[in-house]
């Protein structure tokens, strides 16, 4: 093929319609660092185009060179395909322009007296000439596709060009909150300076997307593994059945990914039922290193690839899971959700669990719920407690240490940091006599860093580990902890298998017994509900105190005393 024909053909998978080239432009003003970028269109971008910049222009030798077919400035070598820091990096974005359009670039380098213009019509390039120019480049580009009549008549109306245009220009502005950008084509043009703090940023949202998404939006700002999460997500009052405010960004770059959005769709689903199809709303970035990131999967970089997929969708929607929560209010058990309730499954080997001493009852109780929440107090209760347990619902109140539980005789008081070995004991035999698992996949792996005699020492320790409940992953001299059991203390992971490693003679029982009483904590409901319903009666002597339903009925019934 001709280098004409090879370009338009080019130009077919990156420069589809006018908004296109305006991104490509923008994109190559933003990799040059630029601070100050003007925009201008007319006739919906097939009559005129043009991006003015401040950034560190091109020298006059090249500048043939910016209109040839993989020509590139932003990568040298094969090892800087494998970490892009760069918007752009294929260096074909401006030959497929300059191959169906008339362009004119002038520019000008830092160190330069005079400005260098070149011009290109159809692909063929005229000779550099001096022009007056400032730092900066300057691209025109006239008569869009007006040698491919083919593609001219697949354009709409001026109108639509103008709208895809304005939702190009409208990604840029919320991507680079570090640079101003003039819109020259309304009647009067718009400015949008630099934001350089977080009211500022809030100020540029609100005139790109409206106050209302402002109004019912939530900051996030989540650091975890070598990920940042950052940005903004509004709450399902402002969802679209269209899901107009959808922007999510990786490295700054503007992306359409499946499993990103599946990822922030399962977070909300998951706090948000009612959302019914809905599509939620968002200005979301994400921070990765770009060696664990390709871009170069998609003809217009709108899609990219994870070096660990699955580690990135989880910590997107457990992260959006958790901002919206703390919004709302939520309980912390709603939080507390297993990878595979998010859309993806964890495969945890099955180890053959060791037999414990204990035996659990079999004959079920069953429970009536707690009286004590955030809104009441027992001295505020005027009627029987039989009576209200059985027309009221009422969780416990947040941070307490102790839990209420009727049965139809007796009143307990449950002590939850006490009966946390007790119980997590006759659990942990519970789940394994059921065959359940006793890990939970953990919201973000907890990480420890190792010592050459641990590393070496792992893979005998791997098995013990295992039966725990705690499946980790050793990256160079980290130990990631990716799941631990349950209703544990997760922060004191590492303290324990520190431990391991120095008394390797401990028993399954022993290493038990060690961590339950190095990572207390007052004990999960829904663990401390499943072992209520599979007991006879409460042994008040561990962690419960008794109180005969008789007595209470007494003392309430003289309001007076109550009082005193």
């Amino acid at each position: 093929l001709s280098p004409q024909l090879a370009n338009q053909i080019a130009a077919g998978e990156v420069i589809d319609r006018p908004a296109a080239v305006i991104k490509e432009l923008l994109e190559n003003a933003l990799d040059a660092g630029a601070t100050e970028i003007e925009i201008d269109y007319t006739g919906g971008g097939t009559q005129c185009i043009l991006v003015r910049d401040n950034g560190t222009g091109i020298d006059s030798e090249e500048l043939p060179l910016a209109l040839l077919r993989h020509a590139t400035s932003k990568i040298l070598t094969i090892d800087d395909l494998s970490s892009i820091k760069t918007l752009g990096f294929r260096g074909e974005a401006l030959a497929a322009i300059a191959s169906v359009a008339k362009v004119r670039i002038a520019s000008r380098t830092p160190i330069a007296e005079y400005g260098a213009t070149v011009l290109s019509e159809g692909g063929q390039s005229q000779p550099v000439a001096p022009c007056a120019h400032p730092q900066g480049t300057t691209i025109e580009v006239k008569a869009l596709f007006y040698n491919t009549p083919a593609r001219r008549r697949f354009l709409r109306s001026e109108k639509t060009e103008g709208l895809y245009i304005d939702e190009g220009i409208k990604r840029i502005l919320l991507s680079r909150f570090d640079v101003a950008f003039t819109l020259s084509h309304f009647t009067s043009p718009k400015r949008y300076p630099i934001a350089s703090n977080a009211q500022a940023q809030l100020s540029r949202i609100g005139r790109i997307l409206g106050k209302k998404f402002i109004q019912h939006s939530v900051n996030i700002d989540i650091k975890r593994l070598g990920l940042r999460l950052w940005g903004w997500i509004a709450n399902d009052n402002v969802t679209h059945k269209q899901g107009d405010h959808r922007y999510f960004y990786i490295n700054r770059r503007v992306i359409r990914d499946r499993v990103i959005m599946h990822a922030i769709k399962s977070a909300y689903q998951n706090e948000n039922p009612s959302l019914e199809g809905g599509q939620p709303n968002y200005v979301l970035f994400l921070e990765v290193d770009p060696a664990q990131l390709d871009v170069n999967v998609h003809p217009t970089k709108l899609e990219v690839r994870f070096s660990e997929t699955r580690l990135v969708h989880d910590f997107i929607c457990f992260g959006i899971k958790e901002a919206l929560a703390q919004q709302s209010n939520f309980v912390q058990d709603k939080l507390d959700l297993s990878f595979s309730e998010a859309g993806h499954s964890i495969d945890i080997p099955q180890e053959e669990a060791l037999p414990y001493p204990h035996t659990l009852k079999s004959s079920p109780l069953k429970m009536k719920r707690p009286l004590i929440d955030n809104e009441q107090t027992p001295l505020q209760v005027n009627q029987s407690i039989s009576a209200q347990c059985e027309t009221t619902s009422i969780t416990p109140r947040p941070n307490s240490n102790f839990y209420l539980y009727e049965t139809s005789s007796t009143l307990y008081i449950i002590d939850l940091i006490r009966a946390f070995k007790p119980v997590m004991c006759a659990i942990i035999e519970q789940y394994w006599a059921e065959g359940e698992p006793i890990e939970k996949p953990l919201l973000f792996p907890i990480e420890m860093h190792l010592t050459p005699y641990q590393i070496k020492s792992l893979p005998a320790l791997r098995p013990s580990l295992s039966q725990l409940g705690l499946q980790v992953q050793l990256r160079d001299s980290k130990l990631f902890f990716l799941t631990a059991p349950i209703g544990v203390d997760k922060t004191k992971l590492p303290q324990f298998v520190n431990y391991l490693f120095e008394k390797t003679t401990l028993t399954f029982k022993e290493a038990l017994d060690i961590l339950l009483n190095m990572a207390p904590q007052p004990l999960n409901l829904s663990l401390l509900h499943r072992y209520l319903a599979s007991i006879e009666s409460i042994d008040t002597s561990e962690f419960a105190y008794s109180i005969p339903q008789a007595t209470l009925t007494e003392f309430f019934s003289n309001r007076s005393t109550l009082v005193e």
